[in-house]
């Protein structure tokens, strides 16, 4: 196993980079929503609705999946149960009680969307003392329905703006070249009169036969990436709105001008992931 610095695991192990288990186990009668933590968190249920996850010492396994891919299965201890809660599972039949297991991270508990489903199964084993609970939840992977997942952790979405999973009704405008730039980077046309800075950025400009992307715009200009080759006066142009793939839409020094999926209200598509710790000032 790899040895991590001083420095990397006193980053890993802040609060604040520590993602959270949470829990639904739907009982006959009721269902309860546990949370792997020392204090009780604050989420939302299976129907979107706010709802109290009780803290509780909770560990687990890894997720193993058998040869045949077809079945995996986890095993869950929830520590420290009161007496309420062991008279409740001491009187009721759990086994074979449905289990989802959420991932979720703490500085991100204000909308369901951003709980991530890790697991959902079936009680298979039981053990119960008066402290401790350890339980063997064991599912099914549907290889016909289910698209397994094939990509990298980032924090840019990867879905493509405006397409079917995006869903985000793209702007277009359109307008005549005005004037360009000895460079032939800079192009004045009318199609951003009266537009914000940068309403346009990480969008793309066509002229002609020719498309770039644009790296900023004002309410007279576009600044593209690539020069035009043939972009003249009078000229028509159309130019598509774009998207920074980040979550947010604040500005931030290392990265600029978010423009991404709060700028175009549609954080419940986001595709990346919030929270990726990263090492800062590691010692060479």
């Amino acid at each position: 196993m790899r040895e991590l610095s001083i420095d990397i695991n006193a980053e890993k192990d802040k609060a604040a980079n520590r993602p959270l288990d949470l829990y639904r186990l739907y009982l006959p009668h009721t269902t309860l929503y546990l949370a792997s933590s020392m204090e009780d968190i604050e989420f939302f249920d299976e129907d979107d609705n706010p709802q109290t996850y009780s803290g509780y010492d909770i560990s687990r396994g890894d997720i193993q999946t058998d040869i045949s891919l077809s079945n995996q299965e986890v095993s869950v201890n929830i520590g420290n149960i009161d007496l309420d809660f062991s008279t409740l599972l001491r009187t009721t039949e759990i086994r074979n009680a449905v289990v989802e297991i959420l991932k979720v991270f703490r500085g991100h508990l204000d909308s369901a969307a951003h709980g991530i489903k890790m697991f959902t199964g079936r009680i298979d084993g039981v053990s119960l003392d008066q402290e401790t609970l350890a339980i063997t939840v064991v599912g099914r992977i549907d290889l016909v329905e289910r698209q397994l997942p094939a990509r990298k952790y980032t924090i840019f979405c990867p879905w493509e703006f405006g397409d079917e999973i995006c869903g985000v009704d793209v702007p277009t405008t359109s307008g005549m070249v005005t004037d360009t730039d000895e460079t032939g980077r800079i192009i004045t046309t009318d199609a951003v009169s009266g537009s914000e800075d940068n309403e346009w950025i990480y969008g793309n400009i066509t002229i002609g036969d020719e498309s770039r992307y644009i790296l900023n715009s004002t309410n007279e200009e576009v600044t593209v990436d690539v020069p035009f080759l043939y972009a003249i006066e009078g000229e028509p142009c159309e130019i598509e709105a774009g998207c920074s793939k980040f979550y947010g839409q604040e500005e931030d020094e290392e990265v600029g001008d978010m423009h991404g999926c709060q700028y175009w209200d549609n954080t419940d598509k986001f595709g990346g992931f919030l929270n990726i710790p990263d090492g800062k000032d590691v010692p060479s």
